[in-house]
């Protein structure tokens, strides 16, 4: 199932991204305390994090995409700031729009979850890793 959504997903951050512009971060990720229930984690320029405008726009896509199961496999949404300490460590990564990359052991970059599942990751600083065109899984 979470390959359906998955692509389900690349599918709308495309979507959205040409009606409001470029994500900075857009993925699946997975919190320790969570059973099976994701966090969809975005991050962009044009975001606004402090009000709700934003959030209704992209919850309102989502349901429109996703369908049941899919659905309830979403624990929430978050949006965050492009100067969040998150955001940065995910930033270390260069996934461009068409690559995607899975994470089996993000605690190595420095992020609180157990699994991710990131559509896109864009920032200006260099990277440690470019998965290009590719669909990669990464495992230690």
């Amino acid at each position: 199932m979470i390959k359906k959504l998955f692509e389900k997903l690349e599918s709308l951050e495309k979507e959205i991204a040409a009606e409001r512009g470029d994500f900075s971060v857009f993925g699946l990720f997975l919190r320790e305390d969570a059973e099976d229930r994701w966090d969809l984690v975005v991050a962009a320029p044009w975001l606004n994090t402090e009000g709700m405008e934003d959030l209704n726009y992209i919850t309102n896509k989502l349901k429109s995409c996703l369908k049941g199961n899919e659905l309830v496999s979403i624990s929430r949404i978050v949006l965050l700031d492009l100067n969040n300490p998150i955001i940065q460590n995910i930033n270390q990564i260069a996934v461009p729009r068409g690559g995607s990359l899975e994470l089996t052991h993000p605690q190595l970059y420095g992020l609180p979850f157990k699994s991710a599942y990131i559509i896109i990751s864009k920032s200006k600083k260099p990277v440690l890793v470019n998965v290009g065109k590719r669909r990669l899984r990464q495992s230690v």
